[in-house]
């Protein structure tokens, strides 16, 4: 019986075998350092998006007591579209109701920097509950554009002053608004949204998919099964998959 031959393994096949396994090695922590610094990458970039856009869902907002017991107003019951309950809390004087709240509670100066639109804030939770008219209530209400830009620092020099005090007192701060996510776009910041864009951009995502999905499948199918067989083709194909 003859004996079973064994492999050798010269010092040359080991000194090959070291240097596969060391490039091995290499390429494996070159991978892994590429998927590491890719990781670091889109963490940076999404932390960047997300400090630099989250000042967008903040809102410079005053807070306004306003005693709706000394205002005169009440709500029809038989009003229940939201159009004809705004314009008769309007005809009964709520803007300058609101108006004139905010100069009792912080000055004419900082009254006139209010929101032109801050009473239909006002007007939309009254008609949520008209319980609100029969008592005292504090309003979280947008100021204006160049009052918020003075609280953040920026804009007019002789709004800062004003913007310190109220920020200072309590009654002015860059609150969180979930609003944002529901209003349409609008010329003033204070009460711009995305709302709209965001339903365009959702239909048109919802379009797009109807078209290119089935297009696209009929496409890969003819190809495949009764297209001419060619590089053209096969590049096509490769291409839609």
């Amino acid at each position: 019986m003859s004996d079973t031959l064994r492999p050798t393994r010269t010092p040359a096949f080991e000194a090959r075998l070291r240097k596969r396994y060391a490039a091995e090695r290499r390429f494996k922590a070159i991978g892994l350092g590429a998927i590491l610094f890719s990781v670091a990458v889109l963490v940076f970039l999404l932390a960047s998006m997300a400090l630099s856009g989250v000042n967008g869902f903040k809102r410079a907002e005053l807070t306004v007591p306003v005693d709706f017991t000394q205002a005169g107003i009440s709500l029809n019951p038989a009003l229940t579209e939201d159009r004809e309950i705004m314009q008769s809390l309007e005809r009964q004087g709520l803007p300058d109701v609101v108006q004139f709240a905010a100069s009792e509670a912080v000055g004419d100066e900082a009254a006139a920097e209010l929101n032109r639109e801050a009473w239909r804030l006002v007007a939309e939770q009254v008609a949520a509950d008209p319980a609100l008219l029969r008592q005292q209530v504090e309003f979280s209400l947008p100021v204006s554009e160049k009052l918020a830009n003075a609280l953040a620092g920026d804009g007019s020099p002789d709004l800062q002053p004003l913007a310190q005090r109220l920020a200072s007192e309590g009654v002015l701060a860059d609150r969180f608004d979930l609003g944002f996510l529901q209003r349409a776009d609008a010329t003033d910041p204070q009460l711009a949204g995305i709302w709209g864009a965001l339903k365009g951009s959702m239909l048109t995502m919802f379009v797009t998919l109807m078209l290119a999905f089935p297009i696209g499948v009929l496409a890969a199918l003819y190809l495949e099964e009764y297209a001419p067989k060619n590089r053209w083709t096969d590049l096509i194909e490769v291409s839609i998959n």
